[in-house]
């Protein structure tokens, strides 16, 4: 006989064993029980139990003696009945509060954390995430001294980093240092979805912001990015970048 069909509706392995053994003995004390089923009886005596409680055994005590017996094989369908009436008790319950757990999830998206990344194949692994989070009309926001491309390796990257988000439709919005602007106008002449500004003031390192992340990028003498995901933390650098942009020349 196949059991699996009893295990997947809620038997363990030593309820099943000691339930059949009940059918086959009928009326028993645990000591035949424990015999016929190969359960050690310290394990028989809650097998036993669960088994009262799921409504699949009962006991009678004669002479301070109990015996157990189990129930009719129907009532296991009674069992499984029961079990669904939980369980939709359950979903109905879980649906009110589905709700409040929603806004938990919530609150820890909006958590604040913060990361490194370091050495040239960190600053890849940043900036391949950003390409995984972008979605199609997100703004990019950048702040570049331009140290950036005195790393061959990373020019590079950054040259096929930027067919990539041009394939996402990813907008970007660069303030750069006006010393920079014959090298960007060059550079990035004709390229989609960039545009451009520039400052005098002196921009002390470069800085990404991306959705709730804000990273800061050093290139020398190690390339380091230091990230830091904050809602709030980014909503106030894209409140400055904004201010700025709107300062700086074209």
């Amino acid at each position: 006989m196949d059991l699996s069909l009893l295990k997947e509706i809620g038997l363990t392995e030593g309820e099943i064993k000691v339930y059949f053994a009940l059918l086959e003995l009928g009326s028993s004390k645990t000591g035949e029980i424990s015999i016929k089923a190969g359960v050690h009886t310290s394990k028989v005596y809650l097998i036993l139990e669960r088994l009262i409680k799921k409504g699949l055994a009962s006991y009678v005590i004669e002479n301070n003696i109990k015996y157990y017996q189990a129930s009719n094989p129907k009532q296991i369908i009674e069992y499984l009945h029961n079990k669904k009436r939980i369980l939709e008790e359950q979903e109905k319950n879980l649906k009110e509060i589905l709700p409040k757990i929603l806004e938990k999830q919530k609150y820890s998206k909006e958590r604040q954390s913060a990361a490194i990344y370091e050495g040239v194949k960190g600053i890849k692994t940043l900036f391949e995430e950003m390409l995984d989070e972008w979605n199609k009309g997100d703004d990019y926001l950048v702040f570049s001294p331009g140290e950036e491309f005195k790393n061959k390796e990373l020019n590079e990257f950054f040259k096929k980093h930027n067919l990539k988000r041009i394939e996402k439709g990813i907008v970007v919005k660069s303030i750069s240092l006006d010393t920079q602007r014959e090298f960007y106008k060059k550079a990035y002449r004709g390229i989609k979805n960039f545009r451009f500004r520039f400052t005098k003031f002196s921009l002390p390192a470069g800085i990404n912001i991306v959705k709730n992340k804000v990273s800061t990028l050093i290139y020398e003498p190690i390339p380091t990015a230091f990230v830091i995901e904050s809602k709030f933390v980014a909503q106030r650098y894209r409140t400055f970048f904004y201010n700025l942009w709107k300062a700086s020349k074209k």
